[in-house]
């Protein structure tokens, strides 16, 4: 009997969780404005594969998440429960390959990093049974698809010496011929993190060869981190991965945690072949020397470089091509907020908060202005609610 009052319990949790959501969305729904992208120049239609992503915040501290595309504006209380919870745990392009690969796909995770996709192959790799820290079998969930004759190769495999690890995430997956290459960040019971290579052959479904390729040590002086330079497609396949290794001196030590003065820091590109385990340091012009890699495409990589976007590529190590920003916009409106890049085509977003923002679409070969467009509510943003759009999508 008490296990039915149990579930019963349960289930009236879940009922009024469900129902209180609905009736906040429906009250939320009132009042909330329309926001589209008014055109400036050029044609509309470059604006169709674009989704911008962020939150409108009313004056009481509570917000809304918001999603801008061609047709307007839609708001998380527009969306269904399950809907919401979705969007929290999937990347878009994760929802893309569902759609797509939908038996491959049932009971994978959410995280973008994890796959690859290329004409022939979509590959999985995640790993599993971390819930309990020091506890459980810490394993490689693997899972490649041919999509010739639509077979799959799924297996497991122990995480080799795992009780060093406290977690272990996956950043990147690539393929060298019939060998799966997995780039993880190894966290370390002293608070170190680790960069490692694992090479799974996918015939015998093992592990035969494991890389060390960085160690972001915890050091009294200073503090290390590495991270992967992804472009705007992180399921996509590249002969070559490209880490950001930054390092920030500790000028002030706290009870809770280290401050650190970032902008005195040093950083460097490292470029890894996960074929050869080689590796090499990208050495930029002195212009793009203290630059950010705004995003890459195959050997590509773009830079803002004052009011121009660069254009670098990685083998010849040359610039190639430098494209003017739009000058028509206000000085005060601040380019490199959010870019993405694809099919030689640039989708910049401003990041000044305070103006109206703007989109500009730009063709790379050519330097043309492809769009450009102002974000416009119908009912301007007053002292009491503010719109912060963060997140730039191109499909």
């Amino acid at each position: 009997m008490q296990r039915y009052w149990r579930l019963m319990a349960v289930a009236a949790v879940v009922v009024l969780t469900i129902g209180t959501f609905y009736i906040q969305s429906a009250i939320a729904a009132n009042g909330l404005p329309e926001i589209t992208v008014e055109k400036v120049s050029g044609d509309a239609d470059e604006m169709k594969p674009v989704k911008l992503v962020g939150n409108y915040t009313f004056g009481n501290g509570m917000g809304e998440s918001v999603q801008v595309d061609a047709e307007g504006s839609t708001y998380g209380s527009e969306k269904s429960f399950f809907e919401r919870i979705r969007n929290d745990l999937f990347h878009k392009k994760v929802d893309q390959l569902q759609a797509k690969y939908k038996g491959f796909m049932r009971g994978k995770g959410g995280k973008a990093s994890s796959y690859l996709e290329t004409e022939d192959t979509l590959a999985y790799a995640d790993v599993i049974n971390q819930a309990t820290p020091g506890g459980g079998k810490i394993e490689f969930d693997i899972a490649v698809l041919d999509k010739a004759n639509d077979e799959t190769t799924s297996f497991t495999v122990p995480v080799p010496n795992r009780a060093m690890y406290v977690q272990v995430q996956v950043q990147d997956v690539q393929m060298t011929e019939d060998a799966l290459n997995v780039i993880t960040s190894n966290y370390l019971e002293n608070g170190g993190t680790e960069t490692h290579h694992y090479r799974f052959d996918i015939a015998k479904q093992d592990i035969t060869d494991e890389n060390m390729i960085l160690s972001d040590k915890v050091q009294e002086d200073k503090r290390t981190h590495s991270s992967i330079v992804s472009g705007s497609d992180q399921a996509a396949a590249y002969d070559e991965i490209i880490f950001k290794k930054t390092v920030d001196p500790i000028i002030e030590r706290t009870d809770q945690g280290r401050d650190t003065a970032s902008a005195t820091g040093e950083q460097e590109y490292i470029v890894y072949n996960p074929e050869t385990e080689e590796t090499r340091t990208l050495e930029f012009p002195g212009s793009l020397a203290d630059q950010n890699i705004l995003d890459r495409s195959d050997t590509m990589l773009y830079f803002k470089d004052q009011q121009q976007i660069v254009q670098y590529d990685m083998e010849t190590e040359q610039m190639i091509n430098e494209m003017d920003i739009p000058t028509s916009f206000k000085k005060s409106e601040k380019w490199g907020g959010v870019t993405r890049i694809k099919n030689d085509t640039a989708y910049m977003l401003t990041r000044n908060q305070e103006e109206p923002r703007r989109l500009a679409v730009l063709d790379l070969p050519s330097g043309d202005i492809l769009f450009e467009g102002k974000i416009k509510l119908d009912d301007p943003v007053d002292k009491n609610a503010s719109l912060s759009l963060n997140e730039l999508q191109v499909e």
